[in-house]
């Protein structure tokens, strides 16, 4: 909820989810009755215009494939990623873009990530097979997903990839969060996707790209949003 550019950080993620398609949008608290407040109310005050609908859900502190899991069945497509992170628009539709095309050769989820070895700590990284998928970017192939790695490995194939939490996933996946809902990482779900055959892709892309966890990346931010 904190202030980015006159308005809250969240809703540049509804600017996000907005740019893959999603006209709907459904934010999950996590069990912090306070942001559903102020949330409630600033869509009341009409702070935000011009963004996709949002209702707002008050969960329990269970995690982020409890809350997943609480929404299921699916009966679509579901775009989804964090309150706390900021992306690039131009680079959120062409990973759009490349969902679509991956979709139609049967990929079952598509991570949006970033080539900056700078955050891969902060979030997680994967390890794969570079795929063509696409003409201005290399996508990977997923095999193994890994939350906060300790080590950079220099044998990745696409340099060092830190994945962010937009992610656009088939029905079938996102319903299999009631499978995975008692897990700690979200990422685990996506595992569960790879071990199970399915083909899920990470594109990393040279953008900008800020995870606000600690205050030095609210400035970060607050500058960035200033100046452009």
């Amino acid at each position: 909820m904190v202030d980015v550019g006159g308005r809250p950080l969240y809703t540049y993620g509804v600017e996000a989810l907005m740019a893959v398609g999603s006209d709907e949008v459904t934010v999950l608290s996590g069990g912090n009755h306070d942001v559903c407040d102020n949330i409630i109310d600033g869509m009341k005050d009409g702070e935000s215009p011009g963004l996709a609908p949002v209702s707002v859900v008050c969960g329990e502190p269970r995690g982020i494939l409890a809350d997943l899991a609480s929404l299921a069945p699916f009966n679509q497509d579901v775009a989804m990623c964090f309150g706390d992170e900021w992306y690039d628009l131009e680079a959120v539709r062409e990973f759009a873009s490349a969902w679509e095309r991956s979709r139609a050769l049967g990929a079952a989820a598509m991570l949006f990530a970033v080539r900056d070895s700078s955050m891969v700590r902060k979030t997680y990284t994967v390890l794969g097979a570079p795929m063509n998928l696409i003409s201005y970017h290399q996508a990977v192939r997923a095999h193994r997903f890994i939350e906060k790695p300790k080590f950079i490995w220099q044998e990745r194939p696409a340099g060092p990839i830190a994945g962010t939490g937009l992610a656009i996933v088939r029905k079938e996946v996102a319903n299999r969060a009631v499978d995975v809902a008692d897990h700690p990482n979200w990422v685990d779900l996506f595992q569960l996707a790879v071990d199970e055959g399915l083909t899920v892709y990470v594109v990393p892309f040279d953008a900008p790209y800020f995870n606000v966890n600690e205050k030095e990346d609210l400035v970060d931010l607050r500058k960035y949003v200033t100046e452009t």
